[in-house]
């Protein structure tokens, strides 16, 4: 829209303006340099002009994050060629945007990690109110073995939504599972607005069902492990006892966590 009222309405008339003062006191080349000077002025924005190049800018600028596509399983499709009927094996895909570089995009913005960084130390020091899980037992128990670096917890969310249903009080047959994470370490004016809660992946919601969870949420598992620097064995499949989950905090955006 900006694009067409400046080639449209606004160079136009700048135009004219312009050359209309520059007539009888100006030669013939003179005003002909000027009108060439803004008909190039037109293609300026060329590069930008479609959604594609502009989405290409911003990837080559490092601010945009390709989603990507990732094979989930596989279902049997019918298909019809010379009146026969053919049955085939079809990919079924997932979305995922990488984690662990949109979180860096988000803590090299300006003012972000000093807002951690102050908020931290503010929460360290009240011993009054507890409102935060960096406040609690169970995170100085995690971080215990870490003291000599700066630690930031993240939640994760999972719920299922339905598109073009915003009445309905439960996603139908076309629910879409989404995963999101949060850093419940920023301050109180940051941590609940929708450019803080940072979307991991998309999914169709049966296909969670057909297929399980392991492979609708490998790639989300592959990016925290990758977060937390995991590269050991696992523990879990030497003790013969641990516990599955801790639950100790609310869903901060409706709901307790699943």
């Amino acid at each position: 829209y900006i694009r067409k009222f400046t080639n449209d309405i606004f160079i136009p008339s700048l135009e004219q303006q312009i050359c209309s003062l520059l007539q009888g006191k100006c030669n013939s080349d003179v005003i002909n340099d000027v009108k060439a000077n803004f008909n190039y002025s037109k293609t300026l924005f060329d590069f930008v002009s479609t959604e594609h190049l502009r989405f290409e800018v911003y990837k080559k600028m490092g601010c945009f994050i390709e989603p990507e596509n990732f094979i989930i399983g596989q279902t049997e499709v019918e298909k019809i060629e010379d009146e026969k009927l053919r049955i085939e094996n079809e990919d079924v895909y997932a979305v995922h945007i990488p984690l662990g570089r949109k979180l860096s995009l988000f803590l090299e913005i300006p003012g972000v990690f000093s807002e951690i960084q102050n908020n931290i130390l503010s929460l360290r020091q009240e011993k009054t109110v507890f409102s935060n899980i960096m406040q609690g037992s169970l995170w100085e128990k995690r971080s215990a073995s870490h003291k000599d670096k700066l630690c930031l917890p993240i939640n994760i969310f999972f719920d299922e939504v339905e598109t073009k249903n915003p009445l309905g009080s439960h996603p139908g047959r076309n629910k879409i599972g989404v995963t999101y994470a949060t850093l419940p370490c920023l301050p109180a004016h940051l941590v609940s607005r929708l450019n803080c809660i940072f979307l991991s992946t998309l999914f169709y919601g049966n296909d969670r069902k057909i297929f399980g969870n392991k492979w609708v949420f490998r790639k989300l598992i592959e990016d925290i492990k990758s977060l937390q620097r995991l590269k050991d064995k696992c523990i879990f499949n030497i003790k013969k006892h641990f516990h599955v989950c801790e639950n100790v905090s609310v869903d901060i955006m409706h709901d307790y966590i699943d």
